[in-house]
């Protein structure tokens, strides 16, 4: 039994690497740093809100935390069973929901840009600093580099809010500080990836292109074997009359 949960645990982080995969592709504004800069209007930002927040992408995410956290079963508090996840789920998407409301609000009042941008540096070192950095230091309306008081306020306040639905011996200052800490690192960690998954799609891109390029003899092989027995096959039928002939020559 605890083999099979490791597995499936494994399993949840390898399906919410992918999630996270699938959204770097579809959340890569700043991976041009060269381009024109132009800021998000009230209206578009909280239309990235609403995405961010209640998309697709999001629903799988908190449904694989929650199937972690059932598989560890913790907190011990919540059980088993299918109330046990729904309360798991409910736990780790109120707690988005709150992080990402605060934030947009803060974030809005104060015009910081919700968006992620690539560094313009070069080396891996400079761009990892830079990504781990653009945790808490975003773009204003101004294209100016600024510490978010929305995304701290938002990471704070999940955090703290959400200890009030927690067991007793999970709502205190020490846990809420934790918790804090474990969606600052993750949140750094999705912040690199989305800074390199350019070069990440272009290695396994040219790993394709090798395994289609490998192909391609056997195919041409394949094409030219069909035109020397199509060749043969005519050659053949060409001579047939011929053959004809000289046995019924040879028959007389």
């Amino acid at each position: 039994m605890r083999a099979i949960k490791h597995h499936l645990r494994w399993l949840g982080l390898l399906f919410l690497l992918s999630n996270h995969i699938a959204l770097a592709q579809t959340d890569l504004q700043g991976s041009n740093p060269q381009g024109a800069f132009r800021p998000l209007n009230t209206q578009e930002k909280f239309d990235y809100y609403l995405r961010r927040t209640f998309g697709p992408h999001d629903l799988l995410k908190r449904s694989a935390l929650a199937g972690i956290a059932q598989w560890r079963n913790h907190p011990l508090e919540w059980e088993q069973g299918l109330a046990g996840y729904g309360r798991r789920f409910s736990s780790s998407y109120g707690q988005h929901a709150i992080k990402k409301t605060i934030q947009f609000s803060i974030g809005a009042a104060l015009k910081e840009d919700p968006r992620y941008f690539a560094s313009a540096d070069n080396g891996f070192w400079r761009r990892t600093g830079h990504a781990v950095a653009h945790t808490m230091i975003v773009r204003n309306d101004h294209n100016r580099r600024v510490f978010s008081f929305g995304r701290l306020s938002g990471t704070l306040g999940g955090s703290f809010i959400s200890r009030t639905w927690h067991p007793e011996r999970q709502q205190t200052v020490g846990n809420a500080l934790r918790n804090i800490g474990v969606s600052l690192s993750a949140e750094a960690s999705w912040n690199v990836l989305r800074e390199f998954w350019p070069e990440i799609k272009r290695i396994f891109g040219k790993g394709k292109q090798h395994s289609s390029a490998s192909l391609k003899p056997t195919v041409q092989t394949t094409a030219e074997s069909q035109r020397e027995i199509r060749t043969l096959r005519t050659s053949e039928t060409r001579s047939l009359p011929l053959a004809v002939l000289f046995a019924s020559g040879s028959g007389r």
